[in-house]
Formats: C-alpha cells, structure tokens, sequence
C-alpha cells in the first residue's frame, strides 16, 4: 500500500494541467504583400514578413479545450515603434506586435517572445486566426497560447518547437488540396469542365490579364467536367476525379471572382445544389462577382441578370454587337454567332451588355448581361466557352479570349488587360533599298583533311610536345594534361583539357509534365574513373600520337591525337582531333566526361557564343558573353537532340568549334564566372551501357584567326556538320518544303476544304495533326486512306507519330512485346512521365516490326514522318541489356531505312541527321525576328493557330525554313490570329516562286546577301529579295543563266522577289 501511494504522489507530480500550443506563422494562408524567409534560428525554420502595408494572415485551427488563454507572439523588434502587427483570434483583437523597445542587453534586430495585451475567451473546436499590418515590414515567426497565466516560453528552437502544434481545422473535404493559383492580382476561382488542358488555357490567358487564377479543371469536378480526365484518350482506366468543389465553395470570400463555365447543362444542374446557389448568393451579397455561360440551370432564379429558356438552335446570319466600355474597345465592333445561344428573357435591373442582332440589325437575343446583387455582380454569357469539334467556334475566334477577359473584367472590377490575350505578333525588321550592288555567285567548299604529313614528337622546356604540320602543338605535362597553341600563339588557347572522366548515373531522360518535353541536361552522376596516371606516349603512326593512362582499379585508357584542316566557304580552320579508347576496365562505361579551358589570348576579353538550342535555356538563338564582365552560362545541349551540332566561340583573334566527327549523344556546356580570364568548356559523350573495350568518336578542335563574317561563318559550320555527318551515316539531304496544316478539332468537311484551300495556295505537304497517336496507328486503315485523300489533292501526307514510346497500356505492342522497352537499372520498363513506355530502337526485332509498319504506310502514298520525342530517345541507354549502346545507333539505322527510300524525317528536336521538327511557341522562345538565319533548313512545328504566323513567311522561307501554316481558317473565312487571312494570302502568291527555286535548286547552301539570301547547289540557284535593289549585278558560273532575264543585271527588283539561276545543259 505504502509504495502504491508513493507511485501516485509521482504520478500526480509529473502531470500539468495548463496547456500550451504552437502556430507556425508559415502554416497561415497569405495574401498579397507577405512573403516566406528562412532563417536557423526559427522555429519551423521559417518566418512570415509583410514587405508592404494592407496584407493579411489568416488560418483555421482546431482547439481541444475551451478556455481563457493567453497569447504569446514572437516577433522581430528594432525598437523604432512602427513595424507593427495586429493579431485577432475570432475576430477579436488580442494586441498588437513588432518593433518593441529594446530591453536592456538587446540589439537591433533581436528575436523575442512578447505576450500580447488582452488575455481571449476561446471555445473547444474551431479558432480563427486573423493578423493584419498597417505599415508593413513586420515579422511573425509563432504564436503560442497558454492557458497559464506564468508560461513564459523558450528563446531556443529545439525549446520552441517541444510544444505542441495547433492542429488545422479541417476543410470539409480535407483529403483534397486545391491547385497552386497562376499568375498575379486579384484572385479568380475557375470552375471549367472539358479536357484538363482545355482548363489550362482558359487560365493562361486570364493570368495573363492581369489576376491570380486557381482552376478546378474535370480532375477536380467530382465527376461533373463532362470528359475524360485521362493522359490519353487511349488509355484503358479513367481516373477518379476528386472533389475540389466543396472545399472551394467553403473559400468563396478568397476570391474577387468566381467564373462556372465549359460544364455540359446536366452536369450544370448537379453542380448547382440548393445548398452551393445559396453560398453563392451570400458570397455575391457580399460583394462577391460571378460570371455564368449558357448551360447555367434556371434555378439560379434571381441571382441572374436573365430568365433563361431554351436553346436557339440556328445561329446562321446572326451577328453580336460589341459592348460599350474602353475595356471592350479591342473586339471588333460585331461579330458573327459563332454557335447556338440561348434564349433569355432580360429580368428587371440588370442590363444587356452585347445584344443578338439578325441581317437587319434587329435585336434577337442576348449575349451578355450583368446585374448587381446585394454589394455583388453576376453576369451572363450565352456561350459555354469550351473547345468541340469544329474550326470556327468562339473557342478558337482570333478575339475569344479578350471576349472572356473583357467580361470578367466588367462585372469584377478587376483590371485586366484584354489586349494582352490577343496574339502578338512582332513586326520583321524593316526593309531596306540598295541602290547598286555586285554579287558573285559561287559553289560551297566545305571539306575537313586531314594532315597527310607525319607529326613530330619532342621535349620543350621539360614537357612533351606533339607538332603537326597545320601549325598546331601539343604540349603535354607529366601528369597528361594538353595545352594546345595554334600556329605562333604565345600562349596555349585550350588550357587544361585532360583525359576524360568515366561518369556513371544510371539515370534516364527526364520530361516536363506540363510540356511533355525532354528537360535538357547531361547524365550527371558518379565519377568512377579515379585519377589517371600518364603512361607515356606511343605513336601508332606518323600522322598521329597517342597518350596512354591507367587508374588505380586497372583501366587502362587510350587518347590519341591527330590533326588537319577545316576548309569552309574561303575560311580554313585548323584544327586537331581527340579520340578516347578503353581497352580495358572492371566498370561498365557510360559516359565520358571532358573538361577545358579556352580563351584566344591572355584572356577572355571580347569572347562571345553563338548558340542555337530548340530546348536549353534561353531557348532558340542566344549570344552569351564569355568575357568574363559578368557571370555566363550556355547550359548544356544535345548535338544530336536539342540544339546545334558544334559550339561556337568567337574571339577578338578568330573563331574556335568542338565538334564530332561521326554520330554520339554528346552534351556541350560553356561557363564564366564573373572575373574569370578563360572560358570553362564541358563536353560529355555517352557510350551507352558497355564493357572494355570501346572506341568513341573523334572530337575536333578548330581554330581560324581573323574576324567572324556576319552570319555566313556559323551558317556554313551548321551546314558543313549536316552535310558531313550525313555522309558518314550514309544519308540524303532533304529540304523541308511549304507545309499547311489544320487544327485537330476540324470536321471532316472542314479538312476536305482545308485540303483544297492548301493545294490552291502552293503548299507542297501537309502535316497531319495526329498527336496523340500510336505506331502501330501509322498503317491502321483510316490512317492508309488519309494518305490516299491527300495524295489525290496533290498534296504530300506528313503524319506525326509517337517516336519511341507507347501512349500505355492500351497498345498491343506494350502488351505483347514487353521485351522490346528501355529497363532501368532496377530491371523496370522506363517511363517518359511514367505513363508512356520507351521503347529499345536498337532492339532489332522491334525494328523489324516497325519497319514493316512504315513500309505499309509508304506504300499508301505517306511521304515524310514526324517523330515525337526523339531528341531525348536519341541518348537512351537500356540498363537492362549490358552491351547497349544509347538510341541514337538505333535511330541511325532507322534514318538509313527512309533515306533509302527517299522519304524525309522530322525530329521533335535538333538533329543535324534529320530535319528539325521542335514544337516552336513563340512566348517560350527568344524572339527570331532579324535572327531567322538560325532556322536554317529547319520545319518547326507549329500547329498552335497563332505560333504559325509569328514569323515572317518570306524571311524563313530565304532561310529555307518552313513552319506549318494552319489553312483551315483561311478556307472557311475565319480568323484565329488578327490578320491572319491577309497573311496567309500573301503565302499563296510567294508559294509558286518559293517552289520553283526547290525545283531548280534542290537541297540548297544558303548564305546571307545584303538584300537577302542566295541559294546555290550543284544544280542551280535562286536569289531571295527581302530589300528592294535599284540594280544587282550577278556574277555567275559558267554556264548559269537568270531565269526568265536577258544577262545578268537586274533592275529595279522589289522586296518579296525570287529569281531563279539555272545551271544550263
């Protein structure tokens, strides 16, 4: 008995019977003008700071025990009085914090616990926290309440977060958390059935306004979106939506506006219970605005501006009158009814914004109308704003977006922008004209030969040295590392370079979910080559030298070392080449990893790079400093994936180029840091997943002294690399010729027409909007008929295709054929996005297969192919079979099979072994405007309706580039860019002079001309005129004649003029 009581007294001891809990202030919802900051010394390790006057904290917590507490603050204090924050807790203000005097022993800006003034009556359950600051620049680290009236809390974090956190008060649907918002300003919730993506858009362009959009696409409809929610259409599960609209509607006084469109008239009805029109209605009495499309069911009743009816069926010769108001001023002022409206019957106190008026201008209909409910706005629009079969919809209408912006606008109040939703389209540089000129017209000479002289090995000041006949020297330490000087530098302009390191990641290609496009960046990984020990140098041939190294496992690594020139368009190059071979090593290779310094000179003052990479930031063209005045950095690219195959360095003294010299992924990447003299090169090359030995490709390193001549240098590089690494691989070259497209929502009647209109403009090839699609659809029996159709308009069929992977599991090869996909190194079939499966291109029974697929579609008249994904397939490596090299050795094979056949391949990406195919949107890339040359040869992809006119025609077209030019509103009369079908016009009358040149020409070499381009190949010529010339003086080769022109002067040419040089029999 005696020891029970003695456990009891200990028991009752250890118990307390005050209360103390801990809030985050990060934990708190934000408005506008607070922002998170870090810090060690906090609690959570994180604090919350008003940067400007007005904002808000505000949360919801759940209370075990009702109580009289107290409130402790910890708060950031200067003791100058006015960085101040006031905390309510249910809507009573409990005191005010930040910036208290200084105690004795404290600095400025000092972190301390202040208990706050009056003590608050709370009740078990829900609590609501609320802070507000009127001048701003408070901090707010955590809050605690006690019920004890002597709690004083710790200054120490580890103290600090012992007490216990407030547990959130749960939303009524807490498993469901609602999308991250995009964009600034006023807060918008979006309720938008239809596809996901469709959702999507209807937010860009709203952020884009001006205002701060989180969108409740179908995934979040609980079944009401009225559409599948799947990746792909194909795919055999549907996903379960989740319910995002409860909780929503429990956060209505979060937003300015709320917009409910897109969703089908039943799913309407279920949406809108009796229970969620009454939120709303308190929600807009309250000042609140709401905007409804047609579907909206009649039990709104007078929460709408409108009485509505049914649906009037024909639209046809109906038209809409613009509203008035400056922010309805960039709409036309009438529009055609793009689709059925609804009847509505205009309720007492609201007012018609747009009427519908028929052929007489009388007024039929309403399409807009707004009133004022409570402190509030609703407004009607009689559409359902949602994308559906068929061109011309209000969807797709070149004002469609301002339309909607403009709407949201007038009933919220928000100040939006309609005018930035309008496609953008940037002039070209201006035209210019030259009053006499000479030009000579000559052949290319593009040619890398090697030195035929023999290379001398010596000893200069105590290092070795390798002396070529081009003027090059080697100097070698005792360690292996190479200095190479060209001709009589003074100083080494590659310092450092060293034998490679062996990186093995294991790692496979990773993909933006939100572009479904490869992310650009070298396998990083694990070093495992060690340090390398030089051996010597042995020479294998006269021409040639060879270092030899070994590391510490026994791998044993040649580099050998050749020399020779570049010559290229009057331009010579020296340059010497570097190729690595591993006889021997316990480790499985992947990737080599190569590092350099360069600079032409002491120093890097005056370097610049010339870059072109389709998917590398910045993307498109871009010229980095390399000088050294501040920090710079090219990021990698994919010779063969994603951007130029060659860099390209200039210099006060010349210009320097690494490239290879027969097909590898490899991944280039130049850097400075601010203050450095030399630029910092990279250069990665993947074998794939192979033992000893191997035998990579030579790596060239050229150098030519003198000035860089305008674009013409860089452009003669990139079509050297094309041409040479297209021989080696044993392809043709095949030029992108004008290509039409449609949109995927066209009926047939509306491709039949598009078709037609494509022909009749002079379009040679059609790109067939396919995506998504699998391979094994590419010979299906309506894919073989639409090859037919096309043909027998004229036309050549260009189908898009999945390039290396399946949509899932609904395609019979991923069902069958599981043996032929990429296997991680855990054995697992590879996902791009972990829901399409990648296949092996160098597995050659898959390639069997597909072989036979695309000769079936050949056959039906198909006659070129655009691969998706084959930048990133090109450097797959199959983990699961020792021995694999990465996919482009698969790809090569693949290319070799159509060239064979004469059949043109587009890549998703830059391949100087196909054309270039990379899905160009203007807002993602640096702007090509006075910058097409860097298009040169290339056909991007561009199905958006906008992408496809942002560019100059003429000017790609002189570039020989061609983006795809959506016909089908042209053929209809409908506009989905403003100007669009004067643009497209303008395409019809150049398409007849641009074809003729490709029939004289061919495959073109294209150098800039003060006026323009000039085209030349062994078979002919043309001359593309974006200037006007007084008189041109063509000096031609022996032999050629201008088409159409008496000798070989020519008068008064006007811009946009093409004249053809033909080489006579």
């Amino acid at each position: 008995m005696k020891q029970m009581l003695v456990w009891s007294l200990l028991l009752l001891g250890s118990v307390s019977f005050a209360d103390a809990w801990r809030a985050e202030a990060e934990d708190l919802k934000a408005s506008e003008g607070w922002q998170q900051g870090v810090g060690k010394e906090l609690s959570g390790g994180k604090v919350m700071v008003a940067v400007r006057k007005g904002g808000t904290l505000a949360g919801d917590y759940k209370l075990a025990r009702a109580s009289k507490y107290y409130v402790w603050v910890r708060t950031l204090t200067y003791g100058e009085k006015w960085r101040t924050g006031e905390l309510s807790i249910n809507g009573k203000a409990v005191g005010v914090f930040g910036d208290e005097p200084l105690r004795e022993g404290m600095k400025k800006g000092s972190w301390h616990w202040v208990r706050l003034a009056n003590a608050v009556e709370l009740p078990e359950g829900k609590i609501t926290f609320s802070v507000k600051t009127p001048k701003g620049f408070v901090r707010l680290d955590s809050v605690i309440l006690t019920d004890d009236a002597a709690f004083v809390p710790s200054g120490e974090r580890a103290e600090i977060e012992k007490v216990q956190s407030l547990p959130p008060f749960p939303d009524p649907l807490s498993a469901v958390k609602l999308p991250a918002p995009r964009g600034k300003g006023e807060n918008v919730l979006l309720f938008h059935g239809s596809r996901p993506w469709v959702a999507g858009n209807t937010a860009a362009f709203l952020s884009e306004s001006g205002c701060r959009v989180t969108t409740l696409d179908s995934k979040y409809l609980d079944g009401l979106g009225g559409a599948s929610i799947k990746a792909f259409l194909s795919d055999l599960v549907e996903p379960e939506p989740m319910d995002g609209i409860t909780p929503a509607m429990e956060r209505l006084s979060d937003y300015k506006l709320v917009i409910v469109t897109a969703i089908p008239p039943e799913l309407q009805k279920k949406f809108f219970t009796p229970e969620r029109i009454e939120k709303l209605k308190e929600y807009v009495k309250n000042g609140g605005s709401l905007m409804v499309n047609c579907h909206v069911p009649e039990a709104l009743g007078d929460l709408l501006p409108v009485k509505p009816g049914p649906m009037q069926e024909n639209q046809e010769n109906f038209k809409v009158k613009r509203p008035a108001g400056e922010i309805f001023s960039v709409l036309p002022e009438e529009w055609p009814c793009l689709a059925p409206f609804r009847k509505a019957e205009l309720l007492s106190g609201a007012e018609l914004l747009a009427p519908v008026v028929d052929g007489q201008g009388k007024q039929t209909g309403i399409f807009a109308a707004v009133r004022n409910y409570g402190k509030g706005r609703v407004l009607f629009f009689n559409e359902d704003w949602n994308r559906k079969q068929g061109m011309r919809q209000i969807f797709s209408w070149a004002y469609g977006n301002a339309l909607i912006t403009a709407l949201a606008g007038r009933v919220s109040g928000i100040p939006l922008d309609p005018a930035k939703t309008l496609y953008p389209l940037t002039p070209p540089p201006e035209r210019k004209v030259h009053e006499k000129l000479t030009l000579a017209v000559t052949p290319p000479r593009m040619e890398l030969r090697e030195n035929t002289e023999n290379a001398v090995v010596a000893q200069q000041d105590g290092r070795s040295e390798i002396r070529f006949a081009n003027g090059i020297r080697i100097q070698v330490s005792a360690d292996g590392a190479v200095d190479a000087f060209w001709k009589d530098a003074k100083v080494p302009y590659l310092r450092g370079l060293r034998a490679p390191e062996l990186v093995f990641s294991g790692k496979l290609v990773e993909v933006d979910a939100n572009t479904a496009e490869a992310l650009e960046n070298t396998k990083a990984g694990k070093t495992v080559s060690g340090k390398w020990a030089f051996q010597g140098i042995r020479r294998e041939d006269g021409r040639s030298a060879t270092l030899v190294f070994q590391n510490e496992n026994g791998t044993t690594l040649e580099w050998r070392f050749k020399a020779g020139t570049l010559h290229l368009e009057g331009r010579d190059f020296a340059a010497f080449a570097e190729r690595v071979s591993i006889l021997k090593s316990p480790d499985m290779i992947e990737s080599l990893k190569f590092s350099s310094q360069f600079a032409a000179g002491n120093d890097a003052g005056g370097h610049y790079a010339r870059r072109m990479s389709c998917y590398s930031p910045p993307r498109g063209y871009a010229e980095f400093d390399l000088s050294g005045a501040k920090k710079a950095d090219t990021w990698s690219w994919q010779f063969f994936g994603s951007g130029q195959p060659f860099t390209w360095i200039v210099s006060p003294a010349g210009i320097y180029s690494e490239f290879v010299d027969s097909p590898v992924p490899a991944s280039p990447r130049l850097q400075v840091a601010q203050g450095d003299k030399a630029v910092s090169q990279e250069l990665q090359l993947i074998a794939g997943y192979r033992r000893a030995p191997l035998e990579m490709p030579y790596v060239w390193h050229a150098f030519s002294p003198g000035a860089e001549r305008g674009n013409n240098d860089w452009m003669a590089m990139y079509q050297f690399q094309r041409k040479n690494l297209r021989e080696k691989t044993g392809l043709k070259s095949f030029a992108p010729p004008p290509t039409a497209t449609w949109q995927n929502v066209c009926t047939q009647s509306e491709i039949d027409a598009a078709l037609k209109t494509a022909a009749e403009l002079g379009f040679k090839r059609i790109a067939l909007p396919w995506c998504p699609s699998p391979i094994e659809g590419i010979d299906s029996a309506k894919s073989l008929e639409a090859y037919r159709k096309v043909r027998s308009c004229g036309l050549i069929p260009f189908p898009w295709t999945a390039g290396d992977y399946s949509h899932g599991d609904s395609e019979e090869i991923y069902r069958n054929h599981k043996d032929w996909y990429l296997r991680d190194l855990d054995g697992k079939i590879f996902s791009y996005m972990k829901i399409h499966p990648v296949l092996d291109l160098n597995n050659r029974d898959f390639r069997k297969w597909y072989f036979g697929k695309m000769s079936n579609a050949i056959k039906a008249g198909a006659g070129a192919f655009y691969f998706d994904m084959y930048g990133a397939a090109i450097g797959n490596i199959n983990y699961g079979r020792p021995g694999a090299e990465p996919g482009l050795a698969g790809a090569c094979d693949i290319f070799r099979f159509f060239s064979d056949r004469n059949i043109p391949i587009g890549v998703e990406g830059q391949n100087p072994l196909a054309i270039d195919n990379w899905w160009f949107r203007q807002k993602l890339y640096n702007s090509f405007q006075g910058r097409e040359f860097s298009l040169l040869c290339a056909s991007p992809s561009t199905g958006t309706a906008g992408d496809d006119l942002a560019l100059d025609y003429f000017r790609t077209s002189m570039y020989g580039a061609f983006t795809y030019i959506n016909v089908d509103g042209y053929a209809k009369g409908f506009e989905r860019t403003p100007g669009e079908l004067k643009m497209i016009e303008r395409m019809g009358k150049l398409n007849p002079h641009i074809n003729r040149a490709q029939e004289v020409v061919g495959y073109p070499f294209i150098r800039e001309t003060p006026f323009g381009t000039v085209w030349v190949s062994d078979r002919g010529g043309a001359l593309f005129f974006y200037d006007a010339v007084r008189e041109l003086r063509v000096e031609l080769p022996e032999g050629w004649i201008i088409e159409g022109v008496k000798g070989n002067v020519l008068k008064d040419v006007k811009p946009d003029s093409i004249y053809c040089l033909k080489k006579m029999k």
